[in-house]
């Protein structure tokens, strides 16, 4: 193999990383940022005394759906309790596991398959603790890490 024809194929692999590193630059320039779903409002630590979910204070008169809706895509809820192609919230995605396969449970209001039935308390004992109703343990299907 000649010099330039060596020098030729190490030019075309860094171009090619040249050109790979700008693309990673362009895509991180303009994707959507971690607070696209709340039009970029952040919510300063002071604001949530009184707020123990997390909603920001201008939210206090806002319907209750307005404020849900804001704090299940704070929490990304959808991502885990949602199937692929499958109603919102209704459960049933499965999680394969060292001690194995853990499916999502349906967290929407229906009181027979759902959550309708919870308290505000089952609720946030849930969310906050990592302890369903009737006081069963959510963890490993629901991490310690995801509580709050």
């Amino acid at each position: 193999m000649s010099t330039s024809s060596t020098g030729r194929r190490v030019g075309i692999i860094i171009g090619v990383i040249v050109l790979l590193g700008l693309g990673v630059l362009a895509w991180a320039a303009i994707r959507p940022g971690p607070l696209a779903f709340a039009g970029s409002k952040t919510v300063p630590l002071a604001q949530y005394n009184g707020h123990p979910t997390g909603v920001p204070a201008d939210f206090t008169d806002t319907d209750k759906l307005a404020r849900g809706k804001y704090l299940t895509e704070a929490a990304d809820c959808q991502a885990c309790h949602t199937t692929e192609g499958g109603q919102p919230f209704a459960g049933g995605r499965p999680f394969v596991t060292d001690f194995g396969t853990l499916y999502a449970p349906n967290i929407t209001p229906d009181k027979e398959t759902g959550i309708g039935d919870w308290s505000d308390e089952d609720f946030l004992k849930a969310v906050h603790e990592g302890i369903g109703k009737g006081g069963l343990r959510l963890y490993p299907a629901f991490p310690y890490a995801a509580y709050t």
